[in-house]
């Protein structure tokens, strides 16, 4: 679980294995209807991806991971794996989250998992 400022976003390491380290970054973003008035949001959550390379090779270093108006209380939730990315053994890495926004801070819950989801 993570506790992430509003309009910050966090960044730690994650090893899947001794050779499998990578970093995964958080950021959240709110359409500009949500800015000005939450109430009014239309927009529906959505998540995407985007991946930081090693000297511009195949090599990932880190993965953006960006959860668009997620922005409800109660908590929005992925409904089910996100593939992240795969190991050198070409194992899936996916994430699974719930992301509650409260006035001025995100909290995440969240697992990253090895292998098929079952």
């Amino acid at each position: 679980m993570l506790l992430v400022p509003e309009k910050e976003r966090v960044e730690f390491e994650c090893t899947i294995r001794e050779d499998d380290v990578f970093d995964v970054v958080f950021e959240f973003i709110q359409s500009t209807v949500a800015d000005v008035d939450p109430d009014a949001l239309t927009a529906e959550p959505k998540l995407t991806l985007d991946y930081n390379y090693k000297d511009d090779g195949p090599e990932i270093t880190s993965m953006v991971v960006k959860f668009e108006n997620f922005n409800k209380a109660l908590g929005q939730s992925l409904r089910e794996p996100f593939l992240l990315a795969a190991t050198e053994l070409h194992e899936p890495v996916t994430l699974l989250a719930t992301v509650y926004k409260y006035p001025s801070v995100y909290k995440v819950e969240f697992q990253i998992m090895l292998g098929e989801p079952k």
